[in-house]
């Protein structure tokens, strides 16, 4: 029984250390890797909440003066003033895997005897904090970074084109 209640305890601790991971709604496969964000023709995942109360996701498009373009299923036009707040994902940020990293660098202070008293949380604590700050590197929230700021991050960085069908533009498929 003691043992169940240290192993129930460290469960415990390793939820509450990543429960301050960011979470994005991005499909699994669809964000771009680091590495590959500047030649990525395609724009980030962005989920807006409009003032009406409803909520819009899906690839950003394109940012003008006035109007944020996303494309989920279809291609919609929302004006700035509409948008209550924002949250971009700018690209993969891989976060979980430092999770599974630090579960893992935990669990090997087994070996470490009675150190792992000191180890183990070491493990936790700076594995947590590196996996939840890592985990907020690609997300840019609206309005604490203007619409002009996520633009960068859009398939259309400089604006939409003019002259383009916009019937045309679909969001890009998930990548497995």
């Amino acid at each position: 029984m003691h043992v169940l209640k240290k192993t129930g305890l460290f469960w415990w601790m390793i939820f509450v250390l990543f429960i301050g991971c960011a979470h994005t709604h991005a499909p699994a496969g669809w964000l771009s890797e680091p590495q590959d964000l500047s030649s990525d023709p395609y724009g980030g995942w962005i989920t807006l909440k409009l003032k009406s109360n409803q909520t819009l996701s899906g690839e950003l498009i394109a940012v003008s003066e006035d109007s944020v373009y996303v494309a989920d299923n279809s291609f919609h036009v929302i004006p700035q003033s509409d948008v209550l707040k924002a949250r971009l994902v700018a690209y993969n940020s891989h976060a979980g895997q430092m999770g599974t990293w630090t579960i893992l660098g935990t669990l090997s202070t087994i070996s470490h005897g009675l150190f792992l008293v000191l180890s183990a949380p070491v493990w936790m604590i700076g594995g947590g904090i590196a996996a939840s700050v890592r985990s907020r590197d690609p997300i840019l929230d609206y309005p604490k970074h203007h619409f002009n700021r996520l633009a960068f991050y859009a398939r259309f960085a400089g604006g939409l084109p003019h002259g383009i069908d916009r019937n045309r533009i679909v969001m890009k498929s998930s990548r497995r």
